[in-house]
């Protein structure tokens, strides 16, 4: 059964190191996910270049993807053709559409908005936006969209419309430690851990997006793989100091 597959390695990742030496104390940071927020057997229609997607009974979020980027990667990758496409134009492929796992972070925002009310929020590997638009709506002061320089055209798109809070588009490269990162109170990051070599990239950026101290919400999808890398993802976390929990 494919029932709640969506739901296996959903993980939350909060906080970056604290004082508190109380585990009780600590406990009050997570939240528990719950099975409502996940759906079968899929949550997007990766065929469509404009989408509707319900967070909320009383809130549906528009969002342009572009499948066709999306098909030349899937199609390269059935083909095992691995160097038809360079790895810019394969990252730029994965965000080219609505992963499933943004859908469940977008609806545990939506379920748990105190963790982005009034505060300062940067999606990471934004590709569509929806995780962080999802933040606009329910009561981020200011939400900050990144990704590389070939998804802009798309986050732009997807940023223009009538949102309650201010959303700018950002590139933000996480290899480059010159590379100026947008502050933050909270953090987002949905299926970003594409592969084990960027999960350090992935930690500094968070942590110099938080300089300190912050939230870090994460998602992947088991299903779709990339476990290894979404291990490396909880170890790299845990080893550098940062409270990490994880939400079946």
């Amino acid at each position: 059964s494919i029932k709640y597959r969506y739901g296996v390695m959903m993980d939350t990742l909060l906080k970056t190191p604290s004082t508190s030496t109380s585990e009780e104390e600590d406990a009050v940071q997570w939240r528990s996910l719950g099975s409502s927020i996940w759906e079968e057997p899929s949550l997007v229609n990766h065929a469509a270049t404009s989408l509707r997607i319900q967070i909320h009974e009383q809130l549906n979020i528009c969002i342009q993807q572009a499948p066709r980027l999306a098909a030349r990667c899937d199609d390269t990758a059935t083909n095992h053709d691995t160097a038809s496409l360079t790895t810019t134009e394969r990252e730029s492929a994965t965000g080219a559409t609505v992963w499933d796992a943004a859908v469940a972070l977008a609806r545990y925002i939506h379920a748990h908005r105190q963790l982005v009310t009034n505060c300062r929020v940067v999606e990471l590997g934004a590709g569509c936006g929806l995780v962080g638009i999802a933040a606009a709506h329910c009561g981020a002061s200011h939400v900050v969209l990144t990704d590389r320089e070939e998804l802009q055209p798309l986050l732009r798109t997807n940023a223009c419309g009538d949102l309650p809070t201010a959303v700018d588009v950002h590139v933000f490269d996480w290899s480059d430690e010159k590379d100026l990162a947008p502050r933050a109170d909270v953090v987002l990051a949905s299926e970003v851990a594409y592969d084990e070599e960027v999960v350090p990239q992935l930690v500094n950026a968070a942590s110099r997006c938080l300089q300190g101290r912050g939230v870090l919400l994460a998602s992947f999808d088991g299903a779709v793989g990339r476990h290894s890398a979404n291990r490396a993802l909880l170890t790299t976390l845990a080893d550098r100091g940062w409270n990490v929990r994880v939400e079946p």
